[in-house]
């Protein structure tokens, strides 16, 4: 279980990255939410009827928008997340937006059809422990996409790797303090996002406490040891996705 200074360390963190994203104006991680919708459906490998009547939880909501784009497929939707969700429970009243740790989920055994986490897991102090606390949430014949960072080559992200690693410990006011000038030297080189869009993935890079960075063959494996059957979804730059089925 996350300790209740680590939920603190989240929350602010995270907290912060979405209060000053402005996700109306600017698209999460450079990706539109219709795009973002039809990627989870393929991640998932399943049509959108497949969804309607399902019972899902996003497994570290954030601001929720996409939460709530699943939740037109007809599903019953939950997301949960560390930080404040009054702003998605009143921008999406009809979804149900839950307060919580990952880690530690506020649910019974068996009560999603499918659940789904993006770029979450990798930032609890524990990554494997925070997937085996969601594949226990997965009914049989559920599935469970889990999107998680890897290593990437080169020497610009070894060096900010370094500096990250040099802040982690320090308050979130310090931690940050690389966010602008790595957001500005990105957006002067790709100007296909907003500095907005670049300051989001520099704050999502810097400001956690924990950042994690796993393999396909590791996640894969830990399906193995819970018995789960599961495959390699997706590749980027920057991580993989894995796709989790119980029998």
């Amino acid at each position: 279980m996350m300790s209740d200074k680590g939920v603190k360390t989240n929350e602010v963190s995270f907290g912060r990255q979405w209060d000053e994203f402005d996700s109306e104006r600017n698209r999460t991680w450079g990706i539109d939410v219709e795009t973002r919708l039809r990627m989870a459906l393929a991640d998932f490998g399943q049509p959108p009827e497949w969804f309607r009547g399902k019972r899902v939880l996003d497994a570290g909501c954030g601001h929720g928008i996409l939460t709530a784009q699943i939740a037109t497929l007809g599903a019953n939707v939950t997301g949960i997340d560390v930080c404040d969700l009054e702003q998605a429970r009143r921008r999406f009243p009809s979804v149900n937006y839950v307060r919580g740790d990952v880690s530690n989920p506020p649910f019974g055994p068996e009560v999603f059809d499918a659940i789904y986490s993006g770029g979450v897991l990798h930032h609890t102090p524990d990554t494997r422990r925070a997937f085996d606390a969601l594949t226990k949430l997965l009914r049989p014949a559920g599935l469970m996409y889990v999107w998680l960072y890897w290593r990437v080559p080169g020497l610009t992200y070894k060096t900010r790797s370094m500096i990250r690693r040099t802040l982690a410990p320090f308050p979130y006011g310090i931690r940050r303090l690389p966010v602008f000038p790595f957001a500005a030297q990105a957006a002067l080189r790709d100007r296909s996002l907003s500095f907005s869009e670049h300051r989001l993935a520099q704050h999502d890079f810097f400001t956690p406490r924990w950042r994690f960075e796993h393999t396909p063959e590791e996640v894969l494996g830990w399906c193995r040891d819970r018995g789960l059957r599961s495959e390699l979804r997706s590749t980027s730059r920057d991580g993989f996705g894995v796709l989790v089925s119980r029998s």
